[in-house]
């Protein structure tokens, strides 16, 4: 019991503050990637639909190689941890 209560306190905060992060970039995503974002509201939750006759091609590209930039230099940090450790 102890130790769920101290997970309350420590980690609540902690998931507020990714899930708001992860609202943002999401939102930011949608918004930078697609020219027109509707939003429809499905049992009361606003859900965002893109129009995909919108879509930025030259951002789209741009989001997806730096995604795979980003998770190939995750994999080099963490083979070189390996090595080191």
């Amino acid at each position: 019991m102890r130790r769920s209560r101290q997970l309350e306190v420590n980690g609540g905060p902690a998931l507020v503050v990714v899930g708001v992060g992860l609202n943002l970039a999401v939102w930011l995503g949608l918004h930078t990637v697609f020219g027109m974002v509707t939003e429809i509201t499905v049992l009361g939750m606003v859900i965002p639909v893109p129009h995909l006759t919108t879509l930025d091609i030259f951002a789209f590209l741009l989001a997806a190689v730096m995604f795979i930039i980003s998770t190939q230099v995750g994999r080099l940090i963490s083979a070189l941890k390996g090595l080191g450790g």
